[in-house]
């Protein structure tokens, strides 16, 4: 899996991400570490689940903090965003470019499933089902794709989700309900074709 690390000083601690966006729009790199260590995972784990790669995954992940030390003022504190918010939305739109460039392959990196203590057959199983589920998602409008992403998967608030995506709470829902409706109905047509 894709980590930084960050770099060491004793003595540098920031009690808050928006007190490391100050540091940060000084040009501080140990703030800017200290970010990146706190924010990284999480990126890794949105990036992934919308391209379903690990070097497309670490791409967008670097992408997006490369952008945040480039240009750090982009973030305002005046504007009321979160901080994690702010980095999850550009990690966010980097997916939806990426996307949008190319159609969906379904090659999910299936190493990542653990077979311990499984036979064969029921990993195969497993496989095919966790494949068929991705290339469900991955068919979704972006929009149902993005709320089910962030506020299933990645335990995103549907408030925060709202201000990544610049949607009210209530279209995040009806988004996440829509992709929920539309993955039971993708699923049962594929249960229904191999009858």
């Amino acid at each position: 899996m894709f980590k930084f690390f960050p770099l060491k000083e004793k003595g540098f601690f920031a009690e808050n991400d928006d007190e490391l966006m100050k540091h940060i729009q000084k040009g501080d790199h140990n703030a800017f570490s200290n970010l990146v260590h706190r924010h990284s995972s999480k990126c890794y784990s949105i990036a992934y689940r919308f391209t379903g790669n690990v070097c497309d995954a670490e791409d967008v992940v670097q992408y997006a903090f490369f952008k945040i030390w480039q240009k750090p003022d982009l973030w305002q504190k005046k504007h009321n965003t979160k901080v994690s918010s702010w980095i999850y939305k550009i990690i966010t739109n980097r997916c939806i470019d990426i996307s949008r460039k190319r159609t969906p392959s379904g090659n999910l990196d299936l190493d990542r499933i653990s077979s311990a203590g499984i036979s064969c057959e029921e990993q195969l199983a497993i496989n095919e089902k966790h494949r068929m589920l991705e290339n469900a998602i991955a068919n979704l409008p972006i929009n149902q794709r993005t709320a089910l992403n962030l506020c299933f998967y990645e335990d995103i608030s549907n408030k925060d989700a709202s201000e990544i995506m610049n949607l009210s709470t209530k279209a995040v829902q009806s988004q996440i309900m829509r992709a929920k409706k539309n993955l039971k109905e993708m699923l049962r047509n594929y249960h229904d074709s191999k009858k």
